[in-house]
């Protein structure tokens, strides 16, 4: 599985709780319709909103979003279509992140037996 996992810091207009709701009730849908070779897509979310993963550690970061993909010719395919391409989706990621201090990489999955 090749998936793009993105490590994702909220615009700053918005809230913890606006930028959770945004991406479930808006990105969310955009993106599983133009991505039609998605196979999964998760999104994991802060449970400290104020970033402290410890004491004299904060975290730069409010989600961490995978976008998995059978292959990486279906990834690439899906993410440069005109759907994905298009200046809607890209406004909404900019509604949604702070796109300056997001980062991403393209990762092959490796499944570990735990038996």
């Amino acid at each position: 599985m090749i998936k793009l996992v993105a490590l994702i810091r909220r615009n700053p207009d918005l809230t913890p709780e606006a930028f959770r709701d945004y991406w479930s009730n808006v990105h969310v849908p955009m993106i599983k319709e133009r991505l039609p070779s998605l196979v999964r897509y998760t999104g994991s979310f802060a449970v400290d909103p104020s970033g402290v993963v410890e004491e004299g550690i904060e975290s730069d970061f409010d989600a961490i979003v995978e976008l998995c993909f059978a292959d990486r010719e279906s990834m690439e395919r899906d993410m440069n279509g005109p759907g994905f391409q298009a200046s809607d989706r890209n406004d909404s990621s900019a509604q949604l992140m702070d796109l300056a201090n997001t980062r991403a990489l393209v990762l092959e999955e490796v499944k570990v037996d735990l038996s």
